[in-house]
């Protein structure tokens, strides 16, 4: 008798069948995993909204252009996130390659990018040196270095604009220039994905897997 309420008692806690998510609970999963996309298009309507110049294809262009110097720069910071990472000097390195290049760019289109190239390099390598090597946390030591590339800037700018004087017509196409219709770092970031490692490691599933073991055995 004792055997038999037992297990009737268990019977009833077994569910009667695998009922799927409620159309609540399906709306809301819809929304936590499109939100990025969802608020990008509020953002669109709004500003489409506030200006009648925001869908020139102008100002797109534009956007596009600003948007792709940091999306080269998104790629690489991707990889290092996923490996439990982070780099809060990534802006300030890129400041520092940009002004030093602005700055060379009298000199010619080769010099300026040479120098711009060797100088964020070896702060990168810096920055690899001391979280390898010294096995300080990425985030103290990128923040170190963030400071001081932006101190850096500050010196050399005085708080000010850095103009390209003098540039030749390759440095200036490099930045403002177009191929057909498309801005060049527009190109040059369409580049970097279709071609790089990095996005190649996102998508190949075992260089992703690659990734993740890195990531697990990762020890600060």
């Amino acid at each position: 008798m004792a055997n038999q309420e037992l297990d009737n008692s268990v019977l009833a806690t077994v569910p009667k069948g695998n009922e799927g998510p409620t159309k609540s609970e399906q709306i809301k999963n819809f929304l936590l995993q499109y939100s990025h996309v969802i608020a990008f298009i509020v953002l669109v309507i709004i500003s489409s909204l506030s200006s009648p110049y925001f869908l020139k294809l102008t100002n797109i262009m534009n956007v596009i252009r600003g948007a792709s110097m940091v999306g080269i720069v998104s790629i690489g910071m991707t990889i290092v996130i996923l490996s439990r990472g982070i780099d809060l000097s990534a802006g300030s390195i890129v400041g520092v390659g940009a002004v030093s290049a602005a700055a060379l760019a009298i000199h010619g289109s080769p010099i300026a990018w040479c120098v711009a190239l060797l100088l964020t390099t070896f702060l990168g390598t810096v920055n690899g040196v001391l979280i390898t090597k010294l096995k300080l946390q990425p985030f103290i030591a990128t923040l170190a270095m963030l400071i001081f590339a932006r101190g850096c800037l500050y010196l050399y700018s005085g708080g000010g604009d850095t103009y390209s004087e003098g540039a030749d017509a390759i440095f200036q196409y490099l930045g403002s220039g177009y191929i057909w219709f498309f801005p060049v770092p527009v190109v040059i970031f369409l580049g970097v994905i279709l071609n790089g490692d990095d996005m190649s490691m996102l998508l190949v599933p075992m260089k992703k897997l690659h990734a993740y073991m890195v990531s697990a055995l990762t020890k600060f």
